[in-house]
């Protein structure tokens, strides 16, 4: 309940940000943003606890440079400051889900052969799946990035069991099980998209 109440709070700032010009507003979003990772990585729901750790940092060093700008009346600085943080967001998105969805483009079948543990704080646990393939007469075994309770994972998944995956040509060891942006990445780029077209939005 109070994720959603945060992630509210999150869109309602940012909209007051937009609709009044107040930049305080959006670096309070930011802050909040950055509370609502960390309560995540405390409560043990993050998939990748160290990726979220350092966006929650980052997002809180933004939300206070914005206010920072803010209270010296900067305004424009300020919204360099928005521009600048919804362009890393958008930009990780963007790497992290379409390119490599369009660079993964050949369909292979490869084995799977387990997966890598990852923490995801307070004793929880993300798994990722490993796959093992032959591609042009070379061996090849990696990871797609993708991350999987452990009852999803095997539902999912039996070792020794080969699956369709969609590689790089130009670069085998880049992977993917699906041509479309996963939904982490598809919020990474709404956020970015959000927070870069609150200043231009306040100025109509």
């Amino acid at each position: 309940m109070l994720i959603v109440i945060w992630t509210i709070v999150f869109v309602l700032l940012g909209v007051l940000a937009g609709t009044t010009g107040n930049m305080y507003f959006l670096g309070a979003a930011f802050l909040i943003l950055g509370a609502l990772f960390f309560y995540l990585i405390y409560m043990g729901m993050a998939r990748d606890a160290k990726a979220l750790i350092l966006s929650g940092i980052y997002v809180t060093i933004w939300g206070v440079l914005i206010i920072g700008a803010s209270l010296t009346k900067s305004e424009y600085e300020a919204w360099i400051f928005a521009e600048g943080f919804g362009g890393a967001f958008l930009g990780l998105g963007i790497y992290q889900g379409v390119i490599k969805a369009v660079t993964c483009k050949e369909k292979i079948t490869a084995c799977f052969m387990g997966a890598k543990t990852r923490s995801a704080g307070r004793g929880g646990s993300f798994y990722e799946p490993v796959f093992a393939f032959v591609y042009q007469k070379r061996q090849y075994q990696g990871t797609t990035g993708e991350v999987y309770r452990w009852r999803k994972l095997i539902k999912r998944y039996q070792e020794g069991n080969w699956y369709s995956i969609y590689i790089n040509p130009g670069n085998p060891n880049v992977m993917c099980t699906k041509r479309y942006p996963q939904s982490s990445a598809v919020v990474m780029m709404g956020i970015g998209i959000v927070c870069m077209g609150i200043p231009f939005f306040s100025m109509c």
